[in-house]
Formats: structure tokens, C-alpha cells, sequence
């Protein structure tokens, strides 16, 4: 409008312009396996350990990274079952695959989504040892 002001930001609100609010927000980053929901079948257990392994040596697995892994999760055991189904359509079955894909790259775990990947800002806990002995040596 011709009569109104214009706002003047301020120099953070111009230099944060385009970023995702979420990724600001401090985040509680996960050092350790936690257990999986107690209806997972074993197969759904092996993938919950060996993906929530990967993802902290990755440096991404944080608690809102636990929802995404139980829909993975259950994506691959869906997929797994589509395809062992002989009167699955093909349609199903390629539907099974693209949901594990799509959970994959939210979680980070294709190659192409590493690439987007942002590591978390928060400080991790100081629980394994070479990350105490760091502590000692830069704090002296």
C-alpha cells in the first residue's frame, strides 16, 4: 500500500532470510541404540539396530530421528513381505519399494540425500571416551 511504511528488518532477520527454523532449534543428539518398539518382528529389530548404528556414526541420529526410523522400518518389512508375495501386482511392489526409498532419504541413508544432509548443531554428551578426552584436551 502507497501510505504504509516499510518494515525495516533488522541484520539476523535479513541474514536468516530463506533458512528452515527447524534446523535452529536445539536438538538432543542419541549416542546410543535405543530400543525398538516391543511389536517389531526380529527382522524388524535387526534393521532398527543396524540403521540407528549407521545413523550415529553418522552423527545425525537425534530423537526426532525416531519416528522416521520406525517408518522405515516398517517399510522394509512391508516391501520384504510384497515381494515375497507371488500374487502381489507389480504395481504393489514397486509402490513397497519407492515408500523405502522415500523413508530412506529422510533419514538420510541414500546416497543422494547425504549430500542435503545437515549435521545436528547441538552438543552431544560427553559419553564415550574419546569424546572425554577431547573435552580434556581443549578445556585444558
Amino acid at each position: 500500500m502507497k501510505g504504509l511504511p516499510k518494515k525495516t528488518r533488522s541484520w539476523e532477520e535479513k541474514r536468516n532470510r530463506g533458512r528452515n527454523i527447524a534446523t535452529t532449534i536445539p536438538v538432543r543428539i542419541v549416542t546410543k541404540v535405543p530400543k525398538p518398539p516391543s511389536t517389531f518382528t526380529p527382522q524388524m529389530r535387526a534393521t532398527w539396530k543396524q540403521t540407528a548404528e549407521d545413523l550415529i556414526i553418522m552423527g545425525v541420529f537425534t530423537t526426532q530421528s525416531l519416528i522416521p526410523l520406525e517408518s522405515y522400518c516398517y517399510a522394509i518389512a512391508n516391501m520384504r513381505a510384497t515381494q515375497r508375495d507371488r500374487s502381489a501386482k507389480t504395481t504393489a511392489k514397486t509402490a513397497a519399494v519407492k515408500e523405502c526409498r522415500v523413508a530412506a532419504e529422510t533419514l538420510g541413508l541414500t546416497p543422494a540425500s547425504h549430500s542435503k544432509l545437515k549435521k545436528p548443531t547441538a552438543a552431544a554428551a560427553t559419553s564415550s571416551e574419546d569424546d572425554k578426552r577431547w573435552a580434556e584436551i581443549v578445556g585444558g
